[in-house]
């Protein structure tokens, strides 16, 4: 049976400490997923310092939310130091904060005739936090032995733990390997200068680093954010074309909010053929909204210009 240790996690996220919060989301997915009935969304928060305390979170019907925060420390007073911190962006940003799961890669003591324990400690700080942050959510802390719990429970084709345990299961440098062999068997057939770059290799590339994806989708959607924005920004003309033109702007920025709220989904498993077909529409219904608007908006300018 392959041995689960968490400083031991393979850094298929590019360092170990995201490949530990990408693997408690996972798990945090699976198991709020199987236990609730009252979910609508799922969405993933991604960034170093700018997740607002929460990693990711279940929104339910009724509006509140279930968050994860995860710290891939290893001492409690380095626990207790992050958690301060994203304790009080979590209950100022997330206000509709009903549960909160903190993940850690160890656990803590309890007590012992030697004195009281780092779990009793936790409980009587987090209860101080309470009142000083005024947040009423409930905490629950995921340790050691709770996420190898959980890990055994639903992982149950090993899936989980051979992509995050098992080294021998694409190395690093696995791929590069690989390469190194084809080209030798190439010999002088092979010429970097006449390589040719497919996308279908940005496809490959995701098999031996992941990151790869998540950067590129990032890196999309703030593209499109950026667009968006600054079209919001040119948004300044008369109130008396505006007039003539505000219902089509509030249809477009309808479509558009909701195609950016569709695109979360791309981090989650939510993600799927009937939403990619959904977002297909969509798009093809701004796009003809877009040309009609580009129209009233040029009839404007010829009528005020002459």
């Amino acid at each position: 049976m392959l041995e689960i240790e968490f400083k031991d996690i393979c850094p298929r996220m590019g360092n170990k400490e995201d490949s530990f919060e990408e693997l408690c989301c996972e798990i945090f997915y699976r198991k709020i997923k199987a236990l609730r009935s009252d979910l609508i969304t799922y969405n993933r928060n991604r960034g170093a310092g700018g997740d607002g305390g929460v990693e990711a979170y279940w929104k339910l019907t009724d509006e509140k939310e279930i968050g994860i925060q995860c710290k891939y420390i290893f001492t409690y007073a380095a626990l207790i130091k992050q958690l301060t911190k994203s304790l009080g962006s979590a209950t100022t940003i997330h206000p509709n904060l009903t549960c909160y799961v903190v993940c850690i890669p160890f656990n803590l003591t309890t007590n012992t005739s030697k004195g009281i324990g780092e779990l009793e400690k936790f409980e009587s700080w987090l209860e101080t936090k309470k009142v000083e942050l005024k947040f009423s959510f409930k905490v629950y802390l995921w340790n050691k032995s709770k996420l190898l719990d959980y890990i055994i429970e639903l992982d149950t084709n090993n899936g989980l733990k051979n992509y995050w345990f098992n080294k021998e299961i694409f190395p690093n440098g696995w791929f590069e390997q690989r390469i190194n062999e084809a080209k030798a068997q190439a010999g002088d057939r092979y010429t970097p200068q006449l390589s040719i770059s497919v996308p279908s290799f940005e496809e490959l590339e995701i098999f031996s680093n992941p990151k790869v994806m998540v950067d590129k989708n990032k890196q999309i959607n703030l593209t499109i954010n950026e667009k968006v924005d600054n079209w919001n920004r040119s948004y300044n003309l008369k109130e008396t074309t505006k007039e003539k033109i505000s219902t089509p702007y509030d249809e477009i920025k309808s479509g558009l909010d909701e195609v950016i709220e569709t695109l979360t989904k791309i981090y989650t498993d939510d993600w799927n053929q009937e939403i990619n077909t959904d977002i297909s529409e969509k798009l093809l219904n701004l796009l003809d909204r877009f040309q009609n608007y580009e129209s009233l908006v040029f009839e404007e300018f010829k009528t005020k210009g002459g």
